[in-house]
């Protein structure tokens, strides 16, 4: 999955965990098992989220061989194993390579996730074997919308910032809304 940062690549991907390891609602997710519920909290055993480790900013060779032995298990409670690789675009070489290596083969019944905000960082040979799906900036009606809807903002505050959030509901809830609105207001009274 490939797009700036915010705008769902993260969401759409577990949700697609979802559809493959719910136990109500198979290839779509109900939301509601012990299955979804565990995914969202981040808990199930069948599902890792890989991403630099605390005290570095790239992902290592090591991360990923733990990665392949994670996968080389059989599924504890669903049918497949998955893996979120959130940052890819931090990858290494030497785990590129050694990623390479497991989308050529992967072990067992593996679902592997690439996220990144810049395939351009990533091998051709790698890229080569990978499904891009491209995620665009969202439309300010959307953001705004999100932002009272599922973040609980004032419609006035989504507003405001949804102007400032370049489609990335990521970016529009880190923003300060009292530090532009009065930025807007004094631009206004200028």
């Amino acid at each position: 999955f490939v797009g700036p940062p915010g705008i769902g690549k993260k969401r759409t991907a577990l949700a697609l965990a979802q559809a493959v390891l719910c136990t109500e609602k198979p290839g779509e997710g109900c939301g509601t098992c012990t299955a979804c519920v565990s995914i969202t909290s981040g808990s199930h055993p069948d599902l890792t989220l890989v991403n630099p480790e605390a005290d570095k900013t790239t992902i290592g060779i090591d991360q990923i061989r733990e990665l392949q032995h994670f996968l080389g298990l059989k599924p504890v409670r669903g049918n497949r194993k998955i893996a979120l690789l959130e940052e890819a675009h931090v990858l290494t070489p030497q785990a590129q390579s050694a990623l390479l290596k497991m989308v050529e083969e992967p072990p067992g019944a593996a679902l592997l996730m690439l996220l990144s905000v810049n395939a351009a960082t990533l091998s051709r040979p790698l890229l080569s074997r990978c499904q891009h799906i491209r995620f665009a900036a969202l439309p300010l009606a959307v953001v705004e919308e999100l932002l009272v809807q599922e973040h609980a903002r004032q419609p006035a505050e989504a507003h405001a910032l949804a102007l400032y959030s370049r489609g990335s509901i990521g970016y529009a809830l880190s923003l300060n809304v009292e530090v532009f609105t009065e930025e807007r207001q004094h631009i206004i009274e200028e």
